[in-house]
Parts: C-alpha cells; sequence; structure tokens
C-alpha cells in the first residue's frame, strides 16, 4: 500500500463542504484544502517512519513534486477561437492588398474557402499567414546589410 493512501483522510471535512457550497460546488478550492490537510497528515507521519521506509517515500514525493513543476512549466492550452468567414473586401483591407489582387491570387493563400460561388477567407488563417509573413521577414530582412567599415566582396 502506498504511504499516501495510508495516510489521506478518508471523509471530507464540514469546513471543505462549507468551501464546495459557497463555491458553487466547483470544487477548485475543496481539492486545494483537501490537499493541504493530506500534506498535513503525510508530514506527521514520516515524522514517524522508521530510516528503512524513508527512501521509498522520498520517491512517491519526488514524483509528487516532479508532476507539479511538469504543470507549471508546461505551455498553456491552446484556447480555441471561433473562426469566422470573411469576404473579399474584408480581407483584403486586412491583408493590406487590393481585391484584385486578392481574388486573382486567391489560390495561392492557404486561408482561402469557397462557398459555392463565392470566395471567402478564414479569420483565423489570415493572421496566421500574416505572423508567418513577419517571421519570415525578419528572418531574411538583415542577410544583404553589410556591417560598416567593412569591404564587400565583388
Amino acid at each position: 500500500m502506498s504511504f499516501f493512501k495510508a495516510c489521506a483522510p478518508v471523509s471530507t471535512g464540514k469546513a471543505e463542504q462549507a468551501i464546495a457550497a459557497f463555491n458553487g460546488g466547483a470544487g477548485v478550492l475543496v481539492v486545494r484544502a483537501s490537499m493541504r490537510n493530506e500534506l498535513q497528515t503525510v508530514l506527521m507521519a514520516a515524522r514517524e517512519l522508521p530510516a528503512g521506509e524513508l527512501p521509498r517515500h522520498l520517491g512517491e514525493l519526488e514524483e509528487i513534486r516532479c508532476t507539479a513543476m511538469a504543470g507549471l512549466t508546461a505551455p498553456a492550452p491552446a484556447q480555441s477561437q471561433a473562426d469566422e468567414l470573411l469576404s473579399a473586401p474584408e480581407a483584403a483591407c486586412r491583408l493590406g492588398i487590393s481585391q484584385d489582387y486578392l481574388y486573382h491570387h486567391h489560390r495561392d493563400f492557404p486561408f482561402t474557402r469557397r462557398g459555392g460561388r463565392r470566395l471567402l477567407f478564414s479569420a483565423l488563417g489570415i493572421e496566421k499567414y500574416i505572423r508567418q509573413q513577419k517571421c519570415s521577414d525578419s528572418n531574411t530582412a538583415h542577410k544583404d546589410i553589410q556591417p560598416v567599415g567593412f569591404p564587400t566582396r565583388g
């Protein structure tokens, strides 16, 4: 049996039930209060453990610590945004190009969508395209610039 299972309290206290009722039953505060109580119980039990059992319990504590650290360092989950389909005038405005250019080159853009005979454009796709263009422009923008005072080859 795990050290933590043996030390965990069995029932929820009245204070935790009151917090759950106040919190609309969401349970976030209850989990924190319950976890704090469980950790206090584990701490008291760890003080009484024989030395031979400490390495295994330290390993369990390290697993908990690493799991918590991974939660802190993990990237935030991407929030899904609702995509909006834009008309050609709206898309051209966001892209800073003419409507004529957009109509003639719509096949070159990955965010183009067809709605029957109408051409529509994904708002999220346009945002992603603009971000990619800025990144690629900044990566190639300084390749032709020569440092001052150095002769150019030629």
